[in-house]
């Protein structure tokens, strides 16, 4: 029994409910990357798309920064395993929809950050190295990283309200690191936010239930 008096469940049951949510898990990186690389194959839209703002040369380049931008990388696999059963479907679809219009905006509007990262050089940080290397500076409009991270932490916010603001400022954090290890505009912040903040309203937030009780369904 567990403590209050509800009874465990089977291992059976935990066993497959695990299995479930690593699937979701794997899901989600696949959206991820046929999103980021599946919208490098076939024919280019043509268009040279360029997000840069005046501001964005005039912010320094921050190596330290690159841990965080490493952590919004798995921040988002939170979601399987943070979501209540009852949501799960509608908070996989979201996200599904944040990759499908992002993939469809990096076709639409192609863009290249070379000469952003160059704020960076010479490159003496072996971390941002690296990063640099893992990463092309390509499709940068929008910022999934962003996206990513501000759709989870509305929908840890509303399944889990006393992690809301916590979850929030990761994804602020996420935004601030974007731009200053360079591998972002301000334009494409902005973007992914929106696009996050739609799938969310869209799918997610129209559930209609109360988020009251979701704390004791993990």
């Amino acid at each position: 029994m567990r403590r209050g008096g509800k009874p465990a469940r089977p291992a059976a049951v935990l066993a497959g409910e695990i299995c479930v949510r690593a699937g979701l898990a794997a899901l989600g990186l696949a959206c991820f990357a046929l999103s980021y690389y599946g919208a490098a194959l076939g024919p280019a839209a043509g268009i040279d798309f360029d997000p840069a703002l005046p501001v964005d040369w005039l912010l320094p380049c921050v190596p330290a920064l690159v841990p965080v931008y490493a952590f919004g990388v798995f921040w988002p696999l939170t979601l399987a395993w943070l979501t209540p059963r009852a949501q799960l479907g509608r908070v996989a679809a979201g996200f599904a929809l944040v990759s499908a219009l992002s993939a469809a905006l990096f076709k639409l509007l192609p863009s290249e950050g070379s000469a952003l990262r160059e704020q960076c050089m010479p490159v003496t940080e072996p971390a941002l190295a690296l990063l640099q290397q893992l990463d092309p500076p390509i499709h940068l409009f929008p910022s999934l990283h962003v996206g990513y991270a501000l759709f989870t932490a509305l929908c840890i916010g509303f399944a889990l309200p006393r992690w809301r603001w916590p979850a929030l400022a990761i994804a602020l954090l996420q935004g601030l690191a974007v731009c200053l290890v360079k591998q972002h505009f301000i334009a494409d912040v902005i973007a992914g936010a929106a696009i996050a903040a739609l799938a969310y309203r869209l799918i997610v937030a129209s559930i209609g239930a109360t988020p009251s009780g979701c704390e004791s369904q993990p």
